[in-house]
């Protein structure tokens, strides 16, 4: 049995892309993969590390994953007496601490000459959550792909959407549930599947979906909200985490709690007609975002808090905006669904909005008295909301001098206007 993987940089510095593999059979060395001419390395999630092997004879474990970088192109070949068969454990994977932000995640790999299916695997799993993630790439840059068993839905940034389907000597990430937890995979013969299967990606079906992709005009990143009516609002196996790629990649993503999501399966839009929709960007720039697919039977709208902007994305899908910092914004960004947005800015207001020094003053005529007023930074952070009791309010603001904006919501619609504070 072969594997081709694509090498450069030869000798004993390769420099190409990093591939996530695993073997086949059961008496694999590092010397199958070319070491120490070619680089391999296994992940510890209790450590945080990649240790690296340099010797040749290191054997190889039955299930685990690695990562391989290779100096050329060329196949790799597992000859050895036999291939994996039957029924395979994969115990004691570990989520280690409690503030570590990728704590539980354990690098594994499908360990048999054959199509296996995640599906099939997750059911019988202990302590792990539903998704797994894939490595992949948009030509040089690293990124991840996600697929959840519970809601059959992948991501896309590789093109199309991954499915369950892991063809061999793939490896594959999944995590630990909760902390203090040892997760566990048992693997047979009745997840395997002898298809034609060379790739993880497939264009999958699905409704009652929204994919939002997030792009610095050369890489993209895609997140997924989807509506289910067995799945929770709160966190639960609809929902999967992000796993996110270098700083240098812009991001998107939701959050639920403390929870940052690139899978966001919630129960109705009835129920969560406001969905924020959070970025990290590497610097400030130029982006845009996508809505590639709307499955849903009703518009979606994508609001820039920031700018006041209501966009309905199902008449146009494509967003472009500027960002003046770089950094995590967590709620520049909205998605609304239905009939949640009700009003736009009302251009003949006579809400007044001024600043001098640091206190902002709010006019507003008596009939709208009891709206909101708040003040948001240009990333999009609420600084502080207000409860507008009379027709003039004041806010004295403990701020660093530069540009802020009020924004007023009204029974009529929205006020935003931009303030010097100095």
């Amino acid at each position: 049995m072969e594997q081709y993987l694509t090498g450069s940089g030869g000798g004993s510095s390769p420099d190409g892309l990093f591939y996530y593999v695993s073997s086949p059979i059961p008496n694999a060395t590092a010397a199958d993969y070319g070491i120490p001419s070619n680089k391999l390395w296994v992940a510890d999630e209790v450590n945080q590390t990649y240790p690296q092997f340099t010797y040749f004879g290191i054997p190889l474990e039955v299930g685990q994953g690695y990562v391989a970088r290779m100096g050329s192109t060329g196949a790799i070949t597992f000859d050895g007496s036999s291939f994996n068969t039957g029924a395979i454990s994969l115990p004691g994977m570990t989520r280690t601490g409690t503030t570590e932000t990728n704590r539980g995640y354990n690098l594994v790999g499908n360990p048999y000459p054959s199509t296996l299916g995640w599906d099939a695997a997750e059911l019988l799993a202990t302590n792990l959550e539903t998704s797994m993630y894939y490595r992949t790439h948009q030509g040089t840059t690293m990124l991840y792909d996600t697929y959840n068993a519970t809601s059959t839905i992948g991501t896309s940034n590789n093109g199309s959407a991954v499915t369950g389907n892991i063809p061999p000597t793939q490896a594959f990430w999944v995590r630990v549930d909760a902390d203090g937890n040892t997760g566990q995979l048992d693997f047979s013969n009745s997840m395997r599947s002898h298809g034609t299967a060379t790739s993880i990606y497939k264009v999958a079906a699905e409704e009652g979906t929204v994919r939002m992709t997030l792009s610095n005009g050369s890489v993209s990143d895609e997140t997924i909200v989807l509506f289910n009516a067995e799945a929770q609002d709160s966190y639960d196996d609809f929902d999967s985490q992000k796993f996110w790629a270098a700083a240098s990649v812009p991001q998107v993503y939701t959050t639920i709690g403390t929870d940052s999501l690139v899978i966001n399966g919630l129960y109705s839009t009835v129920t969560n007609p406001v969905v924020d929709l959070g970025v990290k960007l590497p610097a400030a720039g130029d982006y845009s975002f996508n809505a590639t697919s709307i499955t849903l039977n009703e518009e979606v709208y994508l609001e820039d808090r920031l700018l006041s902007v209501f966009q309905n994305l199902n008449e146009e899908p494509n967003y472009s905006f500027t960002s003046t910092i770089g950094g995590n914004i967590p709620t520049r960004f909205a998605l609304h669904f239905g009939m949640s947005v009700t009003g736009i800015q009302d251009e003949t207001s006579s809400t007044k909005v001024y600043a001098f020094d640091r206190r902002i003053t709010i006019l507003i005529d008596e009939n709208l008295i009891g709206s909101s007023a708040d003040v948001l930074d240009l990333a999009g952070r609420v600084l502080r909301t207000e409860f507008i009791s009379g027709t003039q309010t004041n806010l004295d603001m403990n701020v660093a001098t530069g540009v802020y904006l009020v924004r007023v919501t009204t029974v009529t619609g929205i006020v935003s206007q931009r303030v010097f504070i100095k």
